[in-house]
């Protein structure tokens, strides 16, 4: 009895402490789980230069320029290129300082309007990469790219390929990663390296307290109190007390901090796009010149296509609308054989109707309009598809021959219901939709019109098939009356002619075969 109560004892023992080292394993990874940062991972496309970037990215020189806004004398430079910034020129300095530095600088309105279309354009561009884009903040777009980097890479191999883009589209952005929105958001405005993430709550919190208060979008309020009380960087308010913050500063401060923390919600809205596309590019001088002309065309058409590909969709025709000033503008409506949002070809087709065009002024505004988009899936590869990337495709060549060409020198045949063969065809659009008609036994080749064969060479025609016979026309005052037949000739071409079946009753040829 003794040993069976030792026996029981031992047992309990161990089942309690197996079950102990269960508890304190699940305690140690629910700990760990809370101090590692969320997997979420949001990019940040911060665009410092956004006010000059929207005119700058029409010419394709950096001679200087810079975006003023003001009255009279306290009109200020707001941005600059680089250009006008090698010239001395600096945000926030007096316009007539800035003329002084440089006498050449080309000066422009600021206009917000358009920068706001610009974060549209580049965050319907961004769907591309995310389905969810965010607009929340000035002169920035988020991208929530947690469930894109299995497709595209890590946030640093993703971030420089987006950089690249960006680039060529004509913007300046600074790029930055991070597991909270706002986070993304402050670090790409303080310029920090693009990371990959933070394994922890620590680290994390190591590269937010960093940053300058200066360069955060706070309350002027706010940064002017903290400001006074020595407060420099951002790390130094996490280290003041909680309660302290809230009775001088309000709520606000907190929320904001918790937010960019990841310890506070922070809802970002979805950017809806929009249903068609419209998109102009304020040139920052006239332009006189077609290929000066044709650089801020391929940039909206760049625009466009990545509108396009984010929303799986193509088109067929597009517009281009250059505005003269005191003149009404030139139209270029351009239509293709058949729907693509291929860049390449898109400009060279861009290119070529240019090139045609004769300007009547100059051009200071550039529009470029699609609204008839239709589902366009991407093209399959064939797995041993040894033709080149760049391939014409047969559609994308008569779309190059009719811009160079013109549209009436480039054409196809469309089918029309009418029994008589010199009225059964028409032109038409190459590509063009057309309802399919019966015309068995009917050469391709039809000669002008109908000719007499003479009496001994009708005699010659071998008839290899039954008579086929039309009569019709008589409400057009052009009827005929004949008998078809497929012959072969004496020196062994096959013919299509027919016989009149009113008098004389001769013998005419209509077609060959070949």
């Amino acid at each position: 009895m003794a040993e069976n109560l030792a026996l029981i004892r031992e047992h309990a023992r161990s089942y309690i402490k197996h079950r102990l080292d269960c508890i304190l394993k699940q305690y140690i990874a629910r700990a760990t789980a809370m101090n590692t940062v969320n997997q979420k991972a949001w990019l940040s496309l911060y665009l410092p230069t956004l006010a000059v970037d929207v005119f700058s990215r029409g010419r394709a020189d950096s001679s200087p320029l810079a975006v003023a806004e003001g009255q009279g004398h306290n009109r200020r430079v707001v941005q600059c290129n680089a250009g006008a910034y090698n010239a001395g020129v600096r945000p926030g300095m007096k316009l007539g300082a800035a003329l002084a530095l440089e006498s050449g600088l080309t000066l422009c309105e600021r206009n917000e309007q358009l920068e706001q279309q610009a974060l549209q354009q580049l965050a319907a561009w961004g769907l591309g990469y995310t389905s969810h884009v965010s607009l929340n903040f000035p002169s920035c777009v988020l991208l929530e790219v947690g469930g894109s980097r299995k497709l595209f890479g890590d946030a640093v191999v993703l971030g420089q390929r987006i950089a690249q883009e960006v680039s060529a589209l004509g913007y300046t952005a600074q790029l930055a990663a991070a597991p909270t929105p706002l986070g993304a958001y402050w670090l790409s405005r303080g310029g920090k390296e693009l990371t990959e993430g933070f394994a922890t709550q620590a680290e994390f919190d190591k590269a937010l307290a960093s940053l300058p208060l200066d360069g955060l979008d706070l309350a002027a309020a706010i940064l002017d109190g903290l400001n006074k009380l020595g407060i420099r960087r951002l790390g130094e308010c996490f280290q003041l007390p909680r309660d302290g913050l809230r009775r001088r500063f309000g709520r606000e401060l907190l929320v904001r901090l918790d937010q960019a923390r990841g310890l506070h919600p922070d809802p970002q809205p979805i950017f809806v796009p929009p249903p068609a596309f419209n998109a102009e590019l304020i040139l920052p001088a006239e332009v006189y010149d077609h290929e000066a002309l044709f650089f801020g065309v391929h940039r909206l058409i760049l625009d466009l296509c990545g509108f396009l590909a984010a929303r799986e969709l193509g088109m067929q025709h597009f517009q281009i609308e250059l505005s003269h000033p005191r003149l009404a503008p030139s139209v270029l409506p351009i239509g293709l054989v058949k729907a693509t949002r291929r860049g390449e070809h898109l400009s060279l087709v861009a290119r070529e109707r240019l090139q045609q065009l004769s300007l009547p002024a100059a051009v200071e505004k550039i529009r470029l309009r699609s609204d008839e988009l239709m589902p366009l899936a991407a093209r399959n590869a064939s797995l041993f598809d040894q033709s080149p990337a760049s391939a014409m495709t047969a559609e994308e060549f008569i779309e190059r021959l009719r811009s160079r060409l013109g549209d009436a020198a480039v054409q196809g045949l469309c089918q029309v219901a009418e029994h008589r063969p010199e009225y059964a065809w028409r032109a038409g659009a190459p590509g063009e939709k057309q309802p399919s008609y019966c015309c068995r036994g009917r050469p391709l080749w039809l000669l002008p019109a109908p000719k007499p064969l003479p009496p001994h060479v009708a005699a010659t025609l071998t008839l290899r098939s039954t008579a086929e016979r039309i009569e019709s026309g008589w409400w057009d005052s052009h009827d005929v009356a004949r008998d078809y037949f497929v012959a072969r000739a004496a020196g062994g071409e096959t013919l299509w002619v027919f016989r009149e079946r009113r008098p004389p009753h001769g013998w005419y040829i209509h077609g060959l075969f070949g």
